[in-house]
């Protein structure tokens, strides 16, 4: 049989629907921006936003610190909901004239995680694959270009990752006391520090809030923990969570068919469970469905007819 043909991202399918549906907006934002009057020039700069942070046809390169330039100095006000598929909105302030003007726009497809409200004309953009173990999307850590990142005694391939992102954003250092003047300290296990990072319990820690990540899943989760507002990060993560699930269902049913096709990949079982414990996930550690992530990644590299 030929194998190469069932190879189709079900990730992609998915993408390619939702961005249907982001097009129907645009078009209808497109007549709205026409009517607003002053309220134009906000909701412009905010779907610009918008669709730069979409993945269909995102400019921010994967793995990589991008810059974003605003063509003045605004405010960027980030919002998150959960419901559904859920979506990140986009409001961008602006003075005109000294009247306080803004535009809002928003994106099923985005996950952008950052503080709840952003003040500048040039940022900082990360983006980071987040794997479930099959790509669930793009997680965008987005900060203001003068912030900067103090990392104390980090792991030695979270350090490596740091190094070669080549970013004064993003310093290494070894003591909480060599972190330069201004900068936001990220202790890995030890005090002293404004965020704590605690890698046996997968919690990034900012005062008396605290969110869940797991390496498993890649880095992202991580940067995105350290950077963005708790609240915002939390929203995106359960997000994430039902997408992952809905995309499970799909690979379950690509893997039911290839069965009837004579190449069964034996993987049904476990992402049925898999999709159930994302379903019923409501906050908390993350070392459950990452531990069942990695087998089910374990057994996908064995497999001939691969799903994803």
């Amino acid at each position: 049989m030929n194998v190469r043909g069932y190879e189709f991202s079900f990730g992609w399918m998915f993408a390619i629907i939702a961005g249907a549906a982001l097009v129907g907006i645009a078009l209808y934002a497109g007549v709205r921006f026409i009517s607003v009057g002053q309220e134009g020039t906000g909701s412009i700069e905010a779907a610009q936003l918008s669709v730069l942070f979409t993945p269909l046809g995102s400019s921010i390169e994967e793995g990589k610190l991008s810059f974003l330039e605003l063509p003045k100095e605004d405010s960027i006000v980030l919002g998150c909901s959960s419901q559904g598929l859920g979506s990140t909105s986009f409001r961008v302030v602006q003075d005109d004239f000294g009247e306080r003007v803004s535009g809002r726009t928003s994106s099923s497809l985005s996950y952008v995680a950052s503080a709840v409200e952003l003040k500048g004309k040039r940022f900082r953009a990360l983006t980071k694959p987040i794997l479930f173990p099959y790509k669930v999307g793009d997680m965008i850590i987005l900060f203001e270009d003068s912030e900067r990142y103090c990392f104390v005694d980090a792991p030695n391939e979270l350090e490596e990752e740091l190094v070669a992102l080549n970013s004064s954003n993003l310093v290494v250092v070894s003591g909480a006391s060599r972190c330069p003047a201004g900068s936001k300290s990220v202790c890995f296990g030890s005090a002293g520090c404004s965020i704590r990072v605690e890698l046996a319990e997968g919690l990034v820690v900012k005062g008396r809030k605290s969110v869940p990540f797991d390496l498993r899943f890649g880095t992202g989760l991580l940067f995105a923990a350290i950077v963005s507002d708790p609240m915002i990060y939390t929203c995106q993560l359960e997000r994430l969570m039902h997408r992952a699930g809905l995309l499970a269902d799909l690979y379950i049913a690509k893997t039911n068919y290839l069965s009837t096709q004579g190449c069964s990949s034996g993987l049904a079982s476990e992402l049925e469970l898999f999709s159930n414990e994302l379903g019923e996930y409501s906050g908390g550690s993350l070392h459950s469905l990452a531990s069942l992530a990695q087998s089910i990644e374990r057994d996908h590299d064995a497999l001939i007819c691969t799903l994803y």
